[in-house]
C-alpha cells in the first residue's frame, strides 16, 4: 500500500454506491493543526483487469472540520458500470487561514498494512489499547505503523492520527506485552472464578442445613400440636394480651446488650406489632457497625453484605462505599493485588480510589519487579503510565530485561530493550555496544547488508560509520552484479557520499529502467529514466518509453492518458499525427458526452480551421444548456464565440434579453446598468435595461425626491433622453429650494441649469432674494463711511459666489478694509492694521503693504547653527535666547526690554518672505546672522473694537505718534544684496 505522508487530511472510511444511493461516500480525518474548508479529490476507477476507466476530480467547498474532526465527501460518479475498484487522490486543501496544501511530486511511501484479522488476538490488542486499535505496532523501512494502523513518517514523534507516543506504543502494544497484560488478567479472572465457586458451595451447604433443621422444627411442631391445644386454649387471654409485650422487651434487651443479630431476628419475627420492624432494621444497621468497626477482612465482607441489603437507610450508601474501600485496603495490605484491585475499580471516583487502583497496580508491579518477573512488571507498569513514577518503571523493567539479555550475549535483542528504555541510566550507551557487537557478528556470519544497517545506527561510535558504508556498499555491489538493480540502488542510496555510490546509483537505475522496458512496463522505464537525467541514451529512450506507453494506453481505451503522454514529447510527424488523432477522439467523446466544454477545449488544441463549424456547434449547444440552467451571461459569452452558427445570433438576442428580463424580475440595477454599457449586445437587450434604469430615476421624481433623481439621471448620461431629464429634474429640485426659502441653493441650482428654460430668470430672482437689501443697506453704509457697520455686515456673508450683478458688496468690503488698514498705519498701528491688510489682501495695494519689512519680518526664523528668532504681531520677539520688544524702522532693527525703551541694535542687511541677513551692532565686533524663515505667523483676527467712534477719531488726529508710510518701502524697492548672495563668511555668525 502507498500514502501521501505529507498530506493533512486522510481517508478513514467510505461507501460505495448501491441502488438506492449512487453516491460515494468518503469519510475523511482532518490531521492539521488548521480548519480545513474545502478539499479537491480524484477519483480513480477501475475495471477487473485494473484499467483505469474513470477519472474524475471535483472540489468539495463549505466545509468547517476542526483539527482532529472527521467530515464526509459525496462524490456522484459519472460512470458506474464495470467498476471493480478504486482510489481516492487528495489532490489539494484549503484551510480557514487562506493557506492552500497542494499534492506534490514527491514519491508516495510504500508500506505493508498491520491489520489483524478479526478473531481473539485483535480483541486481546482491543482490551489493552482501546477500541481504534488494529493491529500490533510495527517499525517498517520506509514508516512506522501505529497500533491504530496509521503508517508515520520514521522521524515523526507521535502518531499524526490518534496522537498516541511512538515510544509508548511499541513499549505497551507490541504482541509480547499485550500477552503479558492478558496472561495477568486471565490469571485474575481465573482466581474470581474460583473464589465465587467456592464461595457459591459455602452458600449451597449452609441452605441445605438450614432447611433441614427448619424440616425438623416442622415435625417437632406437629407433635407439640395436640399436647399444646388445651394448654393454648387456657393460656389464650394470656397469650393475647400479654407473650407480644414481653416479646419486644426481649428483644430490646438484646439491642442493648450488643446482640444485634438476635435482637434484629426477633423484631422481625413480631410482625406489625408497634415499631418492631423499623427496629429490626436498626438492629441490622447495628450489627453492620459494629462489624464495621471490627475492620477485619471477613467482618468488613459481613457488614458490607448488610450495608447493600439495607439500602437506602440512613447514611448505608454511603457506608457501602466506604466498607468497600476498607475492604481494598484490607486486600491491599495481604498481597491479594487483584482482589484490591477489583474494589478500588469498583468506586469509580470514590476519595482517591482511583489512585488506590493505581497503587495496587503499581504495587503488583513493583513486587514482580522485585522478584526478577521484568516482562509481566512491565506490563503492568505500562498500564500505568501516568500514576507515579509509572513511566520510568517502564524503561528500568526494559532495561533490566536488556542486561538479562546482554548477560545471556542475545546483543541483538539486547539492544532493541535499551532502546525502548530510552534514557534510562545508561541505556543509550549500552545500546549502542551491544547494537555494535551484534553488527560485527552479522558481517562475521557474511550477512553484510544486516551488519551495516546496524553499524550505521550506532552513530559514531568508533569505527561504526566506516564499517556500515562498507559493508552496504558490499551489499550493494552483491545485489549489481547479480542483476537486482532496484535492491542494489536502493543500498547506495544509503551511503550517496560513500566512493563512487552517485554514479552506481545512476547505473543501476538506469539498468533497472532497461530492464522494466524489456517487460513491456513502459510507466516504470519512463519514470527510471527520468531520473538519471542526460545519462547515456536516457532522453531519447524516455521518448520512445512515453510513444509506446501512449499507443498502450490509446489500446486500453485511456485517450486521457495517452493524450498526457504524447503532449509531453517532442515534437515529430508521427507523434503530431497521434496526438491530433487522440485529441480529435476525446473531442467527439466529449461531444457525445454533451460535455461541450470539454470537447471545445479539444477542438481548440487541434488548432485546424476543419474543426472550426464542429467547435462553433459546441458553443452554440453548450449556450443552449446554459440557458436551460438561467446562466444567461454564460450563454452571452457562448453565443457569441458561436460566431457563425446557424441560429446563434437570435440565441444571442434571446439570452440578452433573458438577463435583461432577470435583471428586472431581480431589481438588479447595477447588473443593469453594466448591460447597458455593453454596446456588443443586442439593442433589445440594451433597451430593455435602460427601461428598468429610467423606471428608477421616474420613482425618485414621483417620490418628490427630484434631486437624487437627476443625480441618477447623470449616471446616465448620453444614453436615451438622460440628459434632458438630468435638467428637468435639478429644475423641479431647485423650486422646492425656492419654495423653501432656500434661495441662495435655488439660485446656484437655477444657475447651473444656464439656458434651460427660465432658469436663469429664476436665479437673478433668488439671487436678488438674498442680496438686493443688503447691497442697498451697505451702500448707504459704504457712503456715509460707517467702515465698523459695514465690516459687521459684510463679513459673515459668503462672498466667494456672489453673482456678478452684485460683486458689488465685495468691492466695497474689501475697500473698507484697505481703508481700515491704511487709517491704522498712518496712526502708527501698523500689527492692528494687519489682518485688516489681510482680509483686503485681493487688492494690490494691500499686498504691497504686506511686502513691507514690519510684516516680512513676522515668523520664525532659524540660523545654520540652528538658533531662532521669533516675531509677533503684538510687538514682542524672542531673539537668539533674548525675549524683547521690536519695532522695524526701514532698514534698522529697534529692541528693548520695554515697548518705550528701544533702541537700533540690528541692521537688516536683506529681508525676503523666506530669508533674512541682519547685523548686530551692540559690542566691540559687528556679528552677521543669515536666517531662513522656517513658519509663518499667525495673523490674528480683526479687532473691530478699533472702528470705535473713539478709535476712529484718534486715528484721524494729525499729531498721530509713529512712523508713517513713508518710513520704509517695500522690500521688492530695496538695494542690498539679497540674502542667497551674502559672501560664505557671513552666512550665519562671524
Amino acid at each position: 500500500m502507498r500514502i501521501d505522508l505529507t498530506c493533512p487530511v486522510e481517508l478513514w472510511q467510505f461507501a460505495m454506491p448501491t441502488e438506492a444511493s449512487p453516491e460515494c461516500t468518503f469519510v475523511m480525518n482532518n490531521l492539521s493543526d488548521k480548519v480545513v474548508t474545502s478539499v479537491m479529490v480524484t477519483l480513480n476507477c477501475y475495471n477487473k483487469q485494473e484499467q483505469l476507466i474513470l477519472r474524475q476530480s471535483e472540489r468539495v467547498q463549505g466545509l468547517k472540520a476542526g483539527v482532529g474532526e472527521r467530515f464526509s465527501i459525496v462524490i456522484l460518479p459519472s460512470q458506474w458500470e464495470g467498476v471493480e475498484g478504486m482510489d481516492l487522490v487528495v489532490e489539494k486543501v484549503w484551510f480557514d487561514d487562506s493557506t492552500v496544501w497542494r499534492r506534490g511530486s514527491a514519491p508516495l511511501t510504500e508500506y505493508t498494512p498491520n491489520t489483524l484479522s478479526a478473531g481473539r488476538a485483535l480483541d486481546q490488542l482491543r482490551f489493552v489499547a482501546g477500541r481504534d486499535a488494529v493491529g500490533y505496532p510495527q517499525m517498517q523501512e520506509s514508516a512506522w505503523l501505529c497500533v491504530c494502523g496509521r503508517a508515520n513518517a520514521p522521524e515523526s514523534e507521535r502518531c499524526c492520527r490518534c496522537e498516541r507516543g511512538r515510544d509508548t506504543v511499541f513499549a505497551s502494544y507490541n504482541k509480547e506485552n499485550v500477552a503479558a497484560v492478558i496472561a495477568v488478567r486471565e490469571r485474575k479472572l481465573a482466581d474470581d472464578s474460583r473464589k465465587a465457586r467456592e464461595v457459591n458451595s459455602r452458600l449451597n451447604e449452609e441452605e441445605s442445613k438450614r432447611r433441614s433443621a427448619v424440616k425438623r422444627k416442622r415435625r417437632n411442631r406437629w407433635r407439640l400440636v395436640g399436647v399444646c391445644a388445651a394448654v393454648l386454649a387456657v393460656a389464650a387471654v394470656a397469650v393475647f394480651w400479654g407473650l407480644p409485650a414481653l416479646r419486644y422487651q426481649n428483644a430490646n434487651q438484646l439491642l442493648e446488650s450488643g446482640q444485634y443479630e438476635k435482637a434484629s431476628e426477633a423484631f422481625a419475627a413480631m410482625g406489625g406489632y408497634k415499631d418492631a420492624q423499623t427496629q429490626a432494621t436498626a438492629s441490622r444497621y447495628q450489627q453492620a457497625e459494629m462489624l464495621f468497626r471490627k475492620n477485619d477482612l471477613e467482618s468488613l465482607t459481613a457488614a458490607l453484605e448488610i450495608y447493600t441489603e439495607l439500602g437506602e437507610y440512613e447514611d448505608s450508601a454511603l457506608r457501602v462505599q466506604q466498607t468497600t474501600y476498607a475492604i481494598g485496603e484490607a486486600y491491599l495490605a495481604d498481597k491479594q493485588y487483584d482482589q484490591a484491585a477489583d474494589r478500588f475499580q469498583t468506586l469509580g471516583d470514590y476519595e482517591d480510589s482511583a489512585d488506590r487502583l493505581n497503587q495496587c497496580i503499581y504495587t503488583q508491579a513493583d513486587e514482580l519487579y522485585q522478584n526478577g518477573q521484568y516482562s509481566l512488571a512491565q506490563a503492568l507498569f505500562a498500564n500505568i503510565a501516568d500514576h507515579s513514577d509509572a513511566a520510568a518503571r517502564v524503561r528500568g523493567c526494559q532495561y533490566a530485561m536488556a542486561k538479562e539479555s546482554e548477560e545471556a550475549g542475545d546483543d541483538a535483542q539486547a539492544a532493541q530493550l535499551y532502546l525502548q528504555a530510552g534514557d534510562y541510566e545508561d541505556a543509550a550507551q549500552r545500546y549502542v555496544e551491544c547494537l555494535y557487537r551484534s553488527a560485527v557478528a552479522e558481517q562475521e556470519n557474511g550477512n553484510v547488508e544486516k551488519a551495516g544497517s546496524l553499524f550505521l545506527n550506532c552513530g559514531d561510535y568508533q569505527d561504526a560509520v566506516q564499517r556500515g558504508r562498507e559493508c552496504i556498499y558490499q551489499y550493494a555491489v552483491q545485489q549489481r552484479d547479480a542483476g537486482a538493480y532496484e535492491l542494489a540502488a536502493a543500498a547506495f542510496r544509503r551511503i550517496p557520499d560513500h566512493l563512487d555510490s552517485q554514479a552506481q546509483i545512476t547505473y543501476c537505475v538506469y539498468h533497472q529502467a532497461a530492464s522494466a522496458e524489456n517487460q513491456g512496463d513502459y510507466a516504470s522505464a519512463v519514470m527510471l529514466f527520468s531520473s538519471v537525467g542526460e545519462y547515456e541514451d536516457a532522453p531519447a529512450r524516455i521518448q520512445e518509453c512515453s510513444y509506446l506507453l501512449a499507443l498502450d494506453s490509446i489500446s486500453k481505451g485511456d485517450y486521457h492518458a495517452a493524450e498526457t503522454l504524447l503532449a509531453s514529447l517532442e515534437v515529430s510527424e508521427e507523434n503530431s499525427d497521434q496526438l491530433v488523432n487522440v485529441r480529435y477522439h476525446l473531442a467527439e467523446k466529449a461531444f457525445e458526452l454533451e460535455d461541450y466544454r470539454t470537447a471545445i477545449d479539444y477542438y481548440t488544441l487541434l488548432d485546424n480551421e476543419l474543426y472550426q463549424p464542429r467547435m462553433r456547434e459546441c458553443w452554440y449547444l453548450l449556450g443552449q444548456q446554459q440557458m436551460n440552467s438561467s446562466l444567461y451571461e454564460d450563454a452571452i459569452a457562448s453565443f457569441t464565440a458561436a460566431g457563425e452558427h446557424e441560429g446563434a445570433a437570435a440565441a444571442l438576442e434571446n439570452a440578452a434579453v433573458a438577463l435583461a428580463g432577470l435583471c428586472e424580475s431581480n431589481g438588479d440595477l447595477d447588473a443593469a446598468r453594466v448591460l447597458v454599457s455593453r454596446t456588443e449586445l443586442p439593442e433589445a437587450a440594451r433597451e430593455k435595461a435602460l427601461a428598468l434604469l429610467m423606471a428608477e430615476g421616474k420613482r425618485l421624481e414621483d417620490s418628490g425626491e427630484h434631486d437624487q433623481a437627476a443625480q441618477w439621471y447623470q449616471t446616465l448620461s448620453g444614453l436615451g433622453n438622460a440628459d434632458e431629464l438630468v435638467k428637468a429634474s435639478s429644475y423641479k429640485a431647485a423650486l422646492k429650494q425656492m419654495q423653501a426659502g432656500e434661495y441662495l441653493a435655488a439660485a446656484d441650482a437655477f444657475a447651473a441649469l444656464g439656458d434651460y428654460s427660465d432658469a436663469a430668470l429664476q436665479a437673478q430672482s433668488c439671487y436678488d432674494s438674498v442680496y438686493s437689501g443688503i447691497l442697498a443697506q451697505a451702500e448707504t453704509l459704504f457712503s456715509a463711511k460707517d467702515h465698523l457697520g459695514l465690516i459687521t455686515l459684510l463679513q459673515p456673508i459668503d462672498r466667494s459666489t456672489l453673482p456678478k450683478s452684485y460683486e458689488a458688496i465685495e468691492d466695497m468690503y474689501l475697500e473698507t478694509c484697505l481703508t481700515v488698514a491704511n487709517d491704522l498705519y498712518s496712526a502708527g498701528e501698523r500689527y492692528k492694521a494687519l489682518p485688516f491688510y489681510v482680509e483686503a489682501s485681493e487688492l494690490s495695494a494691500a499686498e504691497k503693504k504686506l511686502g513691507y519689512r514690519s510684516y516680512l519680518i513676522l515668523g520664525t526664523w532659524q540660523s545654520n547653527s540652528g538658533k531662532l528668532a521669533e516675531f509677533r504681531p503684538d510687538g514682542t520677539c524672542t531673539l537668539m535666547g533674548e525675549e524683547l520688544y521690536f519695532q522695524v524702522d526701514n532698514f534698522s532693527l529697534l529692541t528693548g526690554t520695554a515697548p518705550d525703551d528701544l533702541s537700533v541694535t540690528h541692521r537688516i542687511n536683506s529681508m525676503t518672505a523666506k530669508g533674512m541677513s541682519i547685523e548686530e551692532l551692540r559690542g566691540k565686533s559687528e556679528v552677521n546672522f543669515k536666517l531662513e524663515k522656517i513658519a509663518e505667523v499667525t495673523v490674528p483676527p480683526m479687532d473691530l473694537s478699533v472702528l470705535a467712534p473713539e478709535a476712529a477719531e484718534e486715528a484721524a488726529a494729525p499729531e498721530a505718534e509713529g512712523v508713517t508710510e513713508t518710513d520704509e518701502t517695500p522690500e521688492t524697492e530695496e538695494t542690498p544684496e539679497s540674502v542667497e548672495n551674502l559672501p560664505a563668511e557671513a552666512s550665519d555668525e562671524a
